[in-house]
């Protein structure tokens, strides 16, 4: 091929979409939902809503089409990583458009959670904090779906049922998962 010839990028099909997100397997889903938990901060949409979300797009067609020559969780992962960008965006622009008007003008509450500054900082802390949990457990699967579904609200009876996990196991993730963040978030002493 010569500098001048340009290769042409070949996508598939939304039927072959679908087809490859049927047989998806459970290491992927994995993988994707360990992507989506990357980018849960602040006030944007949980990891199970990111990753349904990036799904219905990726079937719908509503983002660009699959190209042949990157993976499916590639391309997942750009949808995740495009609709928190855009969560983002209308987060940051709401908290700017918080203003209440008092005799001097324009000013902000005084609650320093509707500060949109300090929102962007938890959204920022929030961030750097799942990218922490992620990289303590990126080796043990199990621990983050169970972060994963304590941080959805789930009780331990529902994760029980749906990943399919007795009691003990049960109690031994939750028991690995203390050790682990006792161990990197140690808890300071007050004096």
């Amino acid at each position: 091929m010569t500098s001048l010839e340009t290769k042409i990028r070949e996508y598939y099909t939304p039927n072959e979409i679908q087809e490859a997100l049927r047989v998806l397997t459970p290491n992927e889903l994995m993988r994707i939902k360990k992507i989506a938990w990357q980018y849960v901060g602040g006030h944007m949409l949980d990891a199970d809503d990111l990753v349904s979300e990036s799904l219905y797009r990726a079937i719908s067609g509503v983002r660009e089409t699959w190209p042949k020559d990157i993976s499916l969780v590639t391309f997942v992962a750009g949808i995740i990583e495009s609709i928190a960008g855009d969560e983002r965006r209308k987060y940051k622009e709401e908290k700017k458009k918080v203003r209440y008007i008092d005799a001097d003008g324009f000013k902000d509450p005084g609650s320093n959670k509707d500060n949109p500054e300090t929102c962007l900082i938890d959204i920022d802390s929030s961030e750097k904090l799942a990218k922490t949990i992620d990289e303590v457990f990126a080796d043990d699967d199990e621990a983050l779906l169970m972060i994963m579904h304590r941080e959805a609200g789930d009780k331990a009876g529902e994760i029980m049922k749906v990943e399919k996990w007795d009691k003990t196991a049960y109690e031994t993730i939750r028991k690995r998962i203390k050790r682990q963040t006792e161990k990197f978030f140690p808890k300071k002493e007050s004096v």
